[in-house]
Parts: C-alpha cells; sequence; structure tokens
C-alpha cells in the first residue's frame, strides 16, 4: 500500500473533475450530465425572426443579442442556420442525439419564433460549420435544458 498520497482533485471546467488516488492509477470521473461535457461547445441568445422546417429539414433566421452575449463570430447581429437531421449518421446513437430530440429542438425554436421570446442556441464540439459569413450548416439539433444545440460531426 502506498502511504503519504493525497487524493488530488483536477478541475478541467465547472461541470467537471477527475479525482486521482495514487499517482493517477485509480481515478474516478465525476461528470454531471451536461450538455457542454460531451464535447465541449458553447451556447447564445437569440430571437428567432423566420423558420422553416419541412420534414427533417430546417432553416432560421435569427438575431444575436449583444446585450446578454456576443455570437462567436462578434460581428454577426443576425445568423442564418440551415440543416437536416441527418438520419444515416445518427442511426447508430442512442442519447443524446435521436430524432425525437431533433423534433423537440425545431418545436421549441419555433415556439420562441411564435412568442418572440429569446432562445439559447449553441453547438456541442464541431456542431456549426460556417459556410459563409453568419451563415451556418447543422446536421443535426438537441435540446437540452430549455436549449438547442447543433452537432455536425460526432459527439
Amino acid at each position: 500500500m502506498l502511504t503519504g498520497l493525497r487524493p488530488t482533485t483536477f478541475a478541467f471546467a465547472p461541470w467537471q473533475s477527475v479525482i486521482c488516488h495514487y499517482e493517477i492509477k485509480h481515478c474516478i470521473h465525476s461528470l454531471p450530465f451536461s450538455s457542454l461535457s460531451y464535447a465541449g461547445g458553447d451556447h447564445f441568445p437569440i430571437f428567432i425572426k423566420s423558420i422553416e422546417i419541412s420534414g427533417n429539414k430546417f432553416s432560421f433566421i435569427a438575431d444575436t443579442n449583444f446585450a446578454n452575449k456576443k455570437w462567436m463570430d462578434e460581428d454577426c447581429k443576425s445568423i442564418k442556420v440551415s440543416g437536416t437531421y441527418d438520419t444515416l449518421k445518427w442511426f447508430s446513437y442512442s442519447a443524446p442525439m435521436s430524432k425525437d430530440s431533433h423534433k423537440k429542438a425545431l418545436k421549441a425554436l419555433l415556439l420562441s419564433k411564435n412568442t418572440g421570446s429569446e432562445i439559447y442556441f449553441g453547438y456541442i464540439g464541431a456542431g456549426l460549420i460556417k459556410e459563409a459569413n453568419c451563415n451556418y450548416q447543422s446536421k443535426g439539433l438537441m435540446y437540452e435544458n430549455d436549449m438547442v444545440y447543433s452537432i455536425y460531426h460526432s459527439i
């Protein structure tokens, strides 16, 4: 038995920590379920100005809310996001990426537009691919904790 070694906590981000005992021989991971713990990412307050939904395809235009938080490209006062739920890409995935979560995300975006209310929209990992200035592409949406996240590559 090793003596004189104390447990050490390494904090990588507010939502995750790793407690290691005996020089990283035994580690206990503490990762509460949070969308940002999947692969990194961020979210931003937006106002949906227009939205089109056709089956799995979607496109929306939103104003960013600079008063609360600047969009990831600071010069974007308005963004356009379009995409589809890529059934083949996400076929083997279970939670958190699912067609049901994608539909919930679309409903939340539509409700935000219809009520004129702010909604938080973001990305997980490289979840938004920039096509042009302030125009982005998504391969699926996820709804979690009253926020919508875009996913492009695997989680």
